[in-house]
């Protein structure tokens, strides 16, 4: 009866630690738009286009998701102190780019879904 009743400890004592060390605590973080992309900040920057002329450049920082609307054509990014995944929309599966990587798409710039910070 005893070591019964040992064994359902143990069990349950390690159920507990895989539900502590693999569920979220609820803190989140929320991508951010960053104002300065000076040289040197770690941001993830984007170059991008939406059909006009003009190259839009703007940065993030922080973990999560920049959606982009189906005008939307990216022309270079750089990922910084960051590792990122994008999602063409032509169905490929999502492309990661590690840290302190410059891509730029002279020729074929990708119709991108959404770039994420991971």
């Amino acid at each position: 009866m005893r070591s019964r009743t040992k064994v359902v400890g143990a069990a349950a004592a390690a159920a507990a630690m895989v539900f502590t060390l693999t569920v979220p605590t609820g803190v989140s973080s929320a991508i951010t738009g960053m104002g300065d992309c000076g040289p040197g900040t770690g941001y993830l920057e984007v170059w991008y286009r939406n059909g006009d002329p003009w190259v839009k450049h703007l940065c993030w920082a922080n973990a999560g998701r920049i959606p982009f609307t189906t005008h939307e054509w990216i022309d270079r990014i750089k990922t910084g102190n960051n590792n990122v995944i994008y999602q063409d929309r032509n169905g490929a599966p999502p492309i990661r780019i590690g840290r302190w990587q410059d891509r730029s798409f002279p020729n074929h710039p990708p119709h991108v879904e959404y770039i994420a910070i991971e």
